[in-house]
């Protein structure tokens, strides 16, 4: 028959209702800014202004961090970049050349320019030290 309700002689259960967990705060999860070394926090801090902690948070409280942080990063993450390495010119070319074109980089080429200078201030010499970088390929 169409439309027969069920003789089943089993009860129908009430849905209780499902208790969603909200997903942990980002503090409590695995941040890779946390594999940036003090002294790469110091020259970020430097070069754009924004204070990150050793875990890896902003020391301000707000989200958005640095393209060039995360980049620096993941490439100590990758062993691009190895523990023990500081930052150097010739590292941040590299970074450099390997940035798209277009306005989406416009911040990271800012913040590169600025931690080069910070480089300088520093007294931190390499032979290329005196050449101006190439725009990004």
């Amino acid at each position: 028959m169409i439309g027969a309700t069920s003789t089943s002689a089993t009860p129908a259960r009430a849905l209780r209702p499902v208790t969603m967990r909200a997903a942990a705060p980002a503090r409590w999860r695995r941040n890779a800014l946390a594999a940036l070394t003090a002294e790469d926090r110091a020259l970020l801090a430097e070069a754009t202004g924004v204070q990150l902690t050793a875990d890896g948070e902003r020391a301000d409280g707000r989200s958005l961090v640095p393209a060039l942080a995360t980049a620096v990063a993941r490439d100590r993450l990758t062993g691009q970049l190895p523990a023990g390495r500081p930052i150097t010119r010739a590292y941040l070319e590299q970074t450099w050349a390997a940035l798209p074109l277009g306005p989406a980089s416009a911040g990271t080429i800012r913040d590169i320019t600025a931690l080069l200078d910070v480089l300088a201030r520093h007294g931190v010499q390499h032979p290329e030290a005196q050449q101006p970088l190439a725009l990004p390929a």
